[in-house]
C-alpha cells in the first residue's frame, strides 16, 4: 500500500474561550461516530491534531484512494459532517 502524509497548518481565533471550546469539541472519544467513519472512507489512515498558542496543526496519513477535493465532496454530501462542522464554531 502506497501511503501519502499531508500537513496543514491555520491560524486560529486568538481568543482563549473558543480555542478551548474547540480542544473540548475534539478532545479524544468527542468526535462521533459517524464522522471518525466518514475520516476512514476517505482513505485516511491516521490523523493528529496539535495546538501550540492559535496555531493548528493537522497530519494526515492516507492510502492511495484519497484526494483533498473527493473528502470536499464527500464531507458536502454528509449531513452528520456538516452538523460537526456547524458545531465546530
Amino acid at each position: 500500500m502506497n501511503k501519502k502524509r499531508f500537513c496543514f497548518a491555520c491560524n486560529l481565533v486568538n481568543e482563549s474561550q473558543l480555542i478551548e471550546e474547540y480542544k473540548a469539541h475534539h478532545a479524544q472519544g468527542k468526535a462521533w461516530s459517524e464522522i471518525t467513519e466518514s475520516i476512514k472512507a476517505s482513505g485516511i489512515l491516521d490523523m493528529e491534531i496539535y495546538l501550540a498558542a492559535d496555531h493548528l496543526f493537522m497530519i494526515i496519513e492516507t492510502d492511495e484512494s484519497y484526494s483533498h477535493k473527493r473528502k470536499q465532496q464527500m464531507d458536502a454530501l454528509n449531513s452528520k459532517v456538516q452538523e460537526w462542522k456547524k458545531n465546530d464554531g
